[in-house]
């Protein structure tokens, strides 16, 4: 299976379409996303900030964390992709990625970018966020459809 996370501006160790078994050995310890999910739909890597999720056994989505959705994992820190980081602020990843193909005002305000082969999804803290107002909680990169 080709991964469609070939292109020259991809930035993380785990590409979409990976098998499961390839992204524990690189992320090494990890944990389950959350409260009722199966490990083997999705995997969380606290020491990556990585969230995985897996469509029988192969990478569908990837989930970027700044350390606010989860407490006990460390920020991902690098850069992803078109030269996007966490801590961007939405102007930065307007200049970066251009207008957003879709805005869900939330609450949590949800911006999303068509930049084929990819979806880009980032969660912006909201009022009741507190010090993450205007923050990014988490990017997640999935295949972009059609």
């Amino acid at each position: 299976m080709l991964s469609c996370s070939r292109g020259q501006d991809w930035q993380l160790p785990v590409r979409l379409g990976d098998s499961r078994d390839s992204v524990r050995a690189k992320l090494g310890e990890r944990k389950p996303c959350g409260p009722g999910s199966l490990s083997e739909t999705c995997d969380c890597f606290p020491n990556s900030g990585m969230c995985i999720g897996y469509d029988n056994g192969r990478v569908e989505g990837i989930t970027l964390g700044g350390g606010v959705a989860d407490r006990d994992s460390i920020p991902f820190e690098s850069r992803i992709v078109y030269g996007i980081t966490i801590r961007d602020q939405l102007q930065e990843l307007k200049v970066k990625l251009g207008e957003p193909n879709v805005i869900d005002p939330g609450p949590p305000p949800r911006y999303k970018w068509r930049r084929a082969p990819w979806m880009i999804e980032v969660v912006i803290g909201s009022d009741r966020d507190g010090e993450q107002r205007n923050k990014i909680l988490w990017v997640t990169i999935t295949n972009a459809v059609g």
